[in-house]
Order: C-alpha cells, then structure tokens, then sequence
C-alpha cells in the first residue's frame, strides 16, 4: 500500500502525511508567574557592592585605627608580645610561659598581640617541625589568651602564619573579639592609648615594610618617615630581630616628638628554614617580648629588653615606695593641709 503524502517540491522531494503533521507543530515558550530574570543596571550593581562590602567590613571588624583609655596613677607597661609560635619546635616554651604569666597576673601589664601566635605552617618541610596538630595549635593559642584575659589584651595584630593556619580549618580567629572584647588590627594600625592623663600614638604592625640587614628596626623607623608620621611608639615583628631604638623627631611647631622604634623578638629560636638559609639558633636575649614602660603624668616611653627589668622598674610604686609624678593641684594641697 503507497503511503500518503505530496510532493513538495520540483526536484520531487517526498514528505510523507505523518511528517507533515509533525512537522506542523511547534515548540511553545514556557509561561512564569514572575519574570525568572530581570536586567540589572550598572548603578544597581554599584549599590549592592556597597552593601556587600560594608556588611563584610562590619562582620570582619579590621580598623586601621582603635582609641584605647588606661585610667591609672602609676606608670603601666605594655608587653609587645608576638611571634609566640604555638606548637613550633624549636620554642623557648619556658620563657613564653614565664612572660603569659607576668602580664595576666602584674596588674599593671598589658600586652599588644604581634601575630603569628602559632606555627600554623600546612607544608613541608615546615610542617615536620611541628609538635602539634592544627586544633591543638589552636587550642594552646586560646589557652595562653584565655590565661591573660580580655582586660590585659590592647589589641592583637594578625600575622601571616595565623593566617596560614585558617587554611586547616577553624582558628581562634572565628570568635577572637567576642570572646576577648578586643580588636584585631591588620596592616599598619594607629593605637591612640590614653594612659593616666596622657595620649600616646603606638603605629604598628606585625610586619611593617622594608628591611635591612644593618638596622634591626628599619621597617619602625621607615614608617615613621614614609608611613604614618607623627606617633610616639613604631612597634613591629615579623622579622624575629629583637631592636629598640629613640630618637628626636623635630617638630616645625617646637613640639618635639621622642620616637620610640621596637622590633619586637620571637620565642622561636630556630626552624629547618632559618638553618637552611645559614642562620644560627638565637639565644635568650634575643627572644621575647620588648616591654614599654609608659608614664601616667608627664609623655615618656621607657623600653626595656627583658621582663625582670620592666618588673623591676615599676615594682616601687606597686609596693608604695615611690609615688607617682602627679602634678600637685592646688586644692588637693589645701585640702591636705585642712586635714
């Protein structure tokens, strides 16, 4: 039986009736309630990566700038405390314990937090020079704050190794400022510190930059002159080379400025890289924190190499040996003499 169809054309082209009956249809476009897209102009785009930004901003918290008050009569010290290198090891982990100890419980010590509080290295061969895992890296680092508390931490600076360890999971990073009601800093951060009645302006960071091989606080003085000008206190890690240096910025409106410049040393005293690269391991003296004595009553930034020195600085006027500077006000003398 022939199948029905027709010719379509003049070369005799057959399409047969089924063919043609499919060929009748066509695909419908589908029907939405609401539009599945709808275009987005340029300032729209704009408006919601300003939105996007200042909630990121907002829920990272990282200023470049915290003022801080310090109510006291006598002169405190802050411990520039970095470098720690939980779970590292080759640590001086005596010494690291011997100065978390010192500022949790002198009443009159504070820290700054330099970074780079664990090793947090997730390569090798660095990671072969670890005795810890990453949580129980982590879980030393909170520990040692926890030991020093929220009230004796100023501010903490984020370091590269801290930053590191992120890469192996939750840090302590994730409830750092909640659990210490304490910023973190990241790049070259302004302190404004109010000690007594008196405002101080600490620069700092755990690496500020530039480096020289002659001037173990290079990077310090070189913000004070291209980076941030004008502050007391430049204070820096990092490099794992213990410097103090002072000197007179003069000022052209004769208020001269005496600048204080610490690179602050580490409590890591060697690892497979530092050797590698011909370094020998670091002695005592050149390990741990750098510690400021700062003066309540008259603008002076005392800095001192090691801990028994700071101790040994301020323990007359906890003792009651030594009294404070305090400018005498007049009505305190008489009431005093009224009594």
């Amino acid at each position: 039986m022939p199948q029905e169809g027709i010719i379509t054309d003049s070369k005799g082209t057959f399409k047969s009736k089924d063919q043609i009956v499919y060929d009748s249809f066509e695909k419908q476009p589908t029907r939405y309630a609401e539009a599945p897209y709808e275009d987005v102009s340029f300032d729209e785009l704009v408006s919601e990566a300003i939105s996007r930004r200042d909630s990121r901003l907002k829920f990272e918290g990282l200023p470049d700038s915290i003022e801080v008050e310090i109510p006291t009569e006598t002169p405190i010290v802050i411990g520039l405390f970095g470098d720690q290198h939980g779970s590292a090891l080759y640590c001086d982990y005596e010494m690291l314990r011997e100065h978390t100890n010192a500022i949790a419980n002198n009443p009159k010590f504070y820290s700054i937090i330099g970074g780079d509080i664990i090793d947090g290295a997730a390569f090798n061969p660095a990671q072969n020079d670890k005795i810890a895992s990453f949580s129980e890296e982590s879980l030393f680092a909170q520990k040692m704050l926890d030991k020093i508390g929220g009230d004796s931490i100023i501010a903490m600076l984020s370091g590269d190794h801290d930053m590191w360890a992120e890469r192996g999971g939750i840090t302590i990073y994730q409830n750092f400022k909640e659990r210490y009601n304490t910023p973190i800093l990241r790049g070259s951060s302004a302190i404004k510190l109010r000690v007594g009645q008196v405002d101080y302006l600490i620069v700092c960071a755990h690496r500020l930059p530039g480096h020289s091989m002659y001037n173990k606080t290079h990077p310090e003085n070189r913000e004070a002159k291209f980076g941030q000008q004008g502050a007391d206190v430049y204070a820096g890690f990092h490099t794992h080379q213990k410097g103090i240096a002072q000197d007179l910025a003069r000022q052209a409106n004769g208020e001269d400025i005496v600048q204080t410049y610490v690179s602050a040393g580490p409590y890591k005293y060697s690892d497979s890289y530092s050797q590698k690269m011909g370094f020998g391991q670091q002695r005592e003296k050149s390990l741990g924190a750098v510690w400021l004595v700062l003066h309540p009553h008259r603008k002076e930034v005392e800095a001192y190499w090691s801990l028994k020195s700071a101790e040994e600085r301020i323990r007359p006027y906890l003792t009651g040996e030594l009294k404070s500077d305090k400018p005498i006000d007049s009505q305190d003398l008489i009431d005093e003499i009224a009594k």
